[in-house]
Parts: C-alpha cells; sequence; structure tokens
C-alpha cells in the first residue's frame, strides 16, 4: 500500500513511519516544512501530485497558549489543512485517518470520554481541532479521525523524558496534580492502527491510546519509580503536586478530565491496548 504521512517529523507521525516500512509498505512522509499547511492552494496542488492509497495527518499546530496567541494560524493548520487533504483524498479514491485530540472535549465531568460525547473546547487549539473533525466528516463520513491524548516515544522528546531528565538533574520535581487524561505511547499507536489500515473496518471518531487515566503527577510519579528500578542515577524520587490553578505561565484554558476510552476500538478489532503503566516501562527500557 502507498501510504503518505505528514507530519512524519512528530512522535506520531515517526512512529508510524518505521512500523509500517517494516511491513513493506511505500513508505513517503512529509514533515511540516515539506508541506505548507497554512497555505491551501499549495497543499492542494502538492497532494494532487503525489499518489497515495491512504493519507495518515498527525501534523498540527499543538502548542496551546501558541494557538491562543495565532488562532487564525491555528484554523489554518489544524481546520483547513485537513479539510483539504480530505478532499483531495476523496477525489483520488483514497483512505484519510486525521489525527485529533482530547482537548476537544471541555473536561468537565469525570471518568472515560466516549466518541458520542459532545465535544466543548475551550480554548483555542481545541477549538480548531474539533472543528478539523468537523470539516474532514463532512467531506466523506467513511473518513477516520483518531482522538489522542499525552504522547510519549522516541522521536521526540515529550513530558516523560522532561521530568526524568529533571529528576536527573534536581532534587525537587513537580508536575500538575488536578488534569488527568489518558497516556500514548507512539510505538503502540503506530502498532495498534494496523488492523486499520489492513482492512477498512473504522470511520468517523475513534479514541486510541493505552488504557487508564492519571494525573501529571501520578504520569511523572510512574516514570520516576521505573527509572529507579532500571538504575538511573536520579537525584529526586518523589513528584510534588502542584495546583493547575498555579500555572501563571498558562495563557490557554485546559480541560481537566480528558481520559479517553479505547472501547469501540476493542469492539471494531478485538484488541484490548495495554495499560499507560505497562507501555510507561517499555519505554523507558528501551531509552535505558
Amino acid at each position: 500500500m502507498r501510504i503518505l504521512v505528514i507530519g512524519a517529523g512528530g512522535r506520531v507521525g515517526g512512529a508510524i513511519m518505521e512500523h509500517f516500512a517494516a511491513l513493506g509498505h511505500e513508505m513517503v512522509g512529509w514533515k511540516r516544512a515539506d508541506a505548507n499547511l497554512e497555505d491551501r492552494d499549495l497543499l492542494r496542488s502538492r497532494l494532487e501530485q503525489h499518489p497515495y492509497d491512504l493519507l495518515i495527518n498527525p501534523a498540527a499546530m499543538t502548542s496551546v497558549d501558541e494557538c491562543e496567541r495565532a488562532g487564525k494560524q491555528a484554523f489554518a493548520v489544524n481546520a483547513t489543512a485537513p479539510e483539504v487533504m480530505a478532499e483531495v483524498s476523496r477525489e483520488k479514491g483514497a483512505r484519510f485517518f486525521h489525527i485529533s485530540t482530547d482537548y476537544v472535549f471541555d473536561g468537565v465531568a469525570e471518568g472515560l470520554r466516549l466518541e458520542s460525547d459532545p465535544t466543548n473546547p475551550l480554548g483555542v487549539y481545541g477549538q480548531s481541532k474539533a472543528e478539523g473533525e468537523e470539516r474532514v466528516l463532512a467531506v466523506s463520513p467513511e473518513f477516520l479521525v483518531i482522538r489522542t491524548s499525552w504522547v510519549f516515544g522516541p522521536h521526540r522528546p515529550s513530558f516523560l523524558d522532561s521530568i526524568l531528565q529533571r529528576a536527573l538533574d534536581h532534587e525537587v520535581v513537580d508536575a500538575i496534580e488536578d488534569k488527568y487524561s489518558s497516556p500514548c505511547y507512539s510505538l503502540d499507536f503506530a502498532e495498534l492502527i494496523e488492523p486499520l489500515v489492513a482492512a477498512d473496518i473504522a470511520h468517523g471518531l475513534l479514541h486510541l491510546c493505552n488504557t487508564g487515566s492519571c494525573s501529571w503527577r501520578e504520569y511523572g510519579q510512574w516514570a520516576i519509580d521505573v527509572a529507579a528500578e532500571l538504575g538511573m542515577p536520579l537525584r529526586a524520587r518523589e513528584v510534588m503536586g502542584i495546583p493547575m490553578a498555579q500555572m501563571e505561565m498558562f495563557e490557554a484554558p485546559r480541560p481537566v478530565h480528558t481520559s479517553l476510552s479505547t472501547q469501540r476500538y476493542t469492539d471494531l478489532t478485538g484488541v484490548v491496548p495495554r495499560s499507560w503503566q505497562d507501555a510507561v516501562r517499555a519505554y523507558l527500557e528501551l531509552r535505558s
């Protein structure tokens, strides 16, 4: 299969490129610099000239605060560009997977978010991503929008890498204690979409991440506990909790409860993603 990945330089895109190349697919990866997602006409022209059977788009403007400051750019990249990708894919008779985010929810209700739950994004990032979802599925309800959250992996540093480095360098580390979601290991994500690529069994909205839910503090504490077991020379062994209200540098609002249910994915594939704890351990073992 000829697969084009836009955003191939990111955590998800890099993992997809490697995983499906190893399976023998014909892979082409565009990084953000290879496709100006803010120029819809240029993007359309490039896509029209490139043959593919499946387009996967994990590319996005993801800095929540930057989106708040540059709303026009955020909507161009996160909403208009996916719409163009969907239009060209429909014209080619190709499939399209668009990667979205847990930030489309307002995070008020506790528990795991379902695909059927109403969206109500709080800031520009979530609003632009929610509009991107709507535009893609308006072009064709046969396309697939995959929401994920808190991605970590080897292709680009993430929160896990940051907190481990801080624990190596400092005796005190902290993380937000009252914001909750579901971590997603990029290598698992790439493997988990394999049955969706092999057979056209999923359309519309789908949540995909590792199973379970945690706060940033719990996420960081587990990583430090595992790193200590693996013999990393940590100076800090405990993650102190701080409330999100104290994060004065935040410009954009953040939803509190956005943990994702993967039950629909399991119903479609028969596969249960491993827990976020097991995924974190696997990543740290890979790093060590």
